[in-house]
């Protein structure tokens, strides 16, 4: 008796019910779900804090009038279940929108150049997907650095937020507000940015804010680079590892007003590791279920 040519009989690891000679499951885990045993995964007992945490299912997808404002603003609303491959898997940038081809003369994917932060294992968290955990406008965007201008040696690292003509878009998200699809075009217009300076041990980092201020003034050159930096003394933020961090997977993000009038650093959010740089569950993974957006806005 031979099988049709067109039927593939399944691979026998897939056959749950009839374990392979040889193989034997362990009595604590002969209750739980094997799926994707076969492909070489491992079986570990699911925690009891893992069976309690938040579950991650897929956004109903925007309304028409959403995704009619952000067509017409060259920005996307995205499901916060697809940014682990958008930020992180995804070595291009995204196809751009009119705003990038007119603006930033971009007319097709460009490569993304790794920073290769996570080479550094102090902070290797940031190059993966970071959750803004707080009550703060900005609360529940995602982000990563690992598309940042890095230099080991001066330990900086350079930001372009939403894109612009130095910078790659798809890497920062905000809230589906209506202001964002101004501000998030308006920072691309001033190739908004932000610089990373850490200290020698990298439990802490100051954060210049940078672009061109011309734009105010209705001067939009768009190769026209970030030459200014807000001065510390009128605004100023900071971030420090907390003490469960783990290789630079949460830090304290603080922010001053005033510093020249005797402003102090006060806390802000907490920046947290949800997908690591290899596209795998980070540490804070459960928190983006939980404090993320269904939906969040991104450029292109």
């Amino acid at each position: 008796l031979k099988w049709p040519s067109w039927f593939k009989s399944p691979p026998l690891s897939r056959l749950g019910s009839f374990p392979r000679p040889g193989y034997t499951l362990e009595p604590a885990m002969a209750g739980l779900n094997c799926c994707g045993a076969g492909n070489g995964d491992s079986i570990e007992p699911m925690l009891q804090e893992e069976k309690n945490a938040p579950t991650m299912t897929a956004a109903p997808p925007p309304t028409c009038l959403q995704s009619f404002v952000t067509s017409c603003c060259c920005l996307t609303i995205q499901d916060r279940t697809s940014f682990g491959h958008e930020m992180i898997i995804q070595d291009t940038s995204p196809e751009p929108s009119l705003f990038q081809r007119l603006f930033a003369c971009q007319c097709g994917p460009k490569p993304r150049i790794n920073s290769g932060l996570e080479k550094e294992t102090k902070i290797k968290g940031l190059a993966g997907v970071t959750l803004q955990d707080g009550t703060h406008a900005t609360a529940g965007s995602l982000q990563t650095l690992k598309w940042a201008s890095w230099d080991p040696n001066t330990r900086e690292a350079i930001l372009p937020v939403f894109g612009g003509w130095y910078g790659d878009t798809g890497i920062w998200t905000e809230p589906v507000v209506c202001h964002w699809c101004f501000l998030m075009n308006l920072a691309r217009c001033a190739n908004y940015r932000y610089k990373f300076t850490f200290s020698e041990d990298f439990n802490h980092a100051t954060i210049d804010i940078q672009g061109n201020p011309l734009v105010f003034c209705c001067v939009c050159i768009p190769c026209c680079p970030a030459w200014w930096s807000v001065p510390r003394g009128c605004v100023a933020y900071d971030m420090v590892q907390t003490s469960d961090s783990k290789n630079g997977t949460e830090w304290d993000r603080r922010s001053r007003a005033c510093g020249a009038c005797g402003g102090e650093f006060k806390h802000s959010y907490y920046l947290q590791e949800v997908i690591t740089a290899e596209n795998k569950k980070g540490q804070y993974y459960n928190e983006m279920a939980a404090k993320a957006p269904e939906q969040m806005m991104i450029t292109y």
